[in-house]
């Protein structure tokens, strides 16, 4: 069968780049694949949709560093991925040789789409969908379809999500509706939940979910044969051993340390009644972009509107109001911290340039942060009283 090539970027547009290398490879699977190739700021450049595996070959640019990502995923399975492969630049053609497909996504998976440059994720059980967009997640059910599946949210403004094949449409009440693609996740590590008195963990890897109910117990070990949604959970039910875990799609704040986490997680059954959060608190930076509205507790003139967003390998990015900029995070525990920032150095009208000094300023000054109840992010500053940073989410 043919793959289809789609460009994603204003690069990949170029047709047969005069200076071009090719690289090549093989996907063994019988499953729909996805691969594309990112430019080392992560910046997308190509992609082929494979109706099954087998060989592939793609053009980029000369002298380029990228990285290759791969996919195969059926429906009502988990999606299997490649490791990345980074490829340095030069001229001459790369063959891969055969990819390797064998990380699995952590249950319950995710699923990502890209929808019109707009990334979703969604998380399906056995009764509809958990789609996440632009950081709100929004439940759904499934319903008959001629072909594929369709899920639709109940509301005022309902949500439908048709997925077909290696693509869906994703149609939002009062928005053009919106073609969307496979889009290969980054690798993760198994979902990780944890509690305070008693001090419980746990880990869903696969199928299989550990939990050890109290420091200095023996970890139980479960397998998950049912999944399902009950308004803004998931629930995931081992009915051999009357278990259940319930994940909820709200703000967690751990009852020590107070960081956010982006689920509240109970645990139950076989003697055990837990709560506590779960997943990874970086996954509630990354959800969406993020607009500045007051800096250092004072609202921003008129016009000058700060941007940023943080990436999958741990660097924020994003418009000081007047330069674009980058820099390095590091997350560890309880602590978030940027490290020095890189922008450009154009000139900009004096009110641009007090509030550009003053963003940068704030920035530097961050050592953790918090989501608020509704829903907007405070980068908080030494001493952990007031937000240094308040940024709403860009719902686009």
């Amino acid at each position: 069968m043919k793959a289809v090539c789609l460009s994603l970027t204003l690069l990949s547009l170029i047709a047969q780049p005069a200076n071009a290398r090719d690289i090549r490879g093989v996907i063994p699977s019988d499953a729909p694949v996805v691969v594309e190739i990112w430019a080392s700021d992560r910046t997308p450049l190509d992609r082929l949709d494979l109706p099954q595996g087998g060989a592939f070959g793609l053009n980029v640019p000369d002298g380029l560093d990228v990285e290759l990502r791969a996919m195969a995923w059926t429906p009502g399975a988990a999606p299997r991925i490649a490791a990345p492969v980074p490829i340095e630049g030069g001229d001459d053609t790369v063959t891969l040789g055969v990819i390797d497909l064998s990380l699995t996504a952590p249950y319950p998976f995710p699923v990502h789409y890209l929808c019109e440059e707009q990334r979703i994720r969604t998380v399906f059980a056995h009764d509809g969908a958990l789609i996440s967009i632009n950081g709100a997640v929004i439940p759904t059910t499934i319903s008959e379809s001629a072909s594929g599946a369709r899920y639709r949210s109940d509301g005022p403004a309902p949500v439908v999500f048709w997925t077909k094949g290696p693509g869906a449409l994703l149609e939002v009440e009062g928005t053009p509706k919106k073609s969307c693609l496979l889009a290969v996740p980054t690798p993760a590590t198994p979902y990780r939940a944890a509690g305070n008195e008693p001090f419980w963990f746990s880990g869903l890897d696969g199928a299989e979910l550990e939990v050890t109910p109290n420091i200095g117990q023996e970890p139980r070990r479960y397998v998950v044969s049912e999944v399902f949604i009950s308004e803004n959970n998931l629930i995931l039910r081992s009915t051999a051993d009357a278990t259940e875990m319930r994940i909820g799609f709200d703000i967690c704040q751990d009852t020590m340390s107070g960081t956010p986490f982006p689920n509240s997680v109970t645990i139950s059954g076989d003697g055990m009644e837990l709560t506590g959060c779960g997943g990874d608190p970086y996954d509630l930076l990354t959800a969406t972009a993020w607009r500045v509205t007051a800096i250092g507790g004072a609202a921003l003139p008129q016009g000058v509107e700060p941007n940023f967003e943080f990436t999958a390998d741990m660097r924020i990015s994003g418009s000081s109001g007047c330069n674009r900029f980058s820099g390095p995070l590091e997350m560890t525990g309880e602590s978030l911290t940027v490290g020095n920032a890189i922008s450009t150095r154009r000139a900009c009208p004096e009110p641009l340039m007090q509030s550009e000094t003053a963003f940068f300023k704030a920035l530097s000054a961050v050592t953790k942060f918090d989501i608020s109840e509704d829903g907007n992010l405070l980068l908080i500053g030494a001493g952990g009283a007031d937000a240094v940073i308040d940024a709403r989410p860009v719902r686009e």
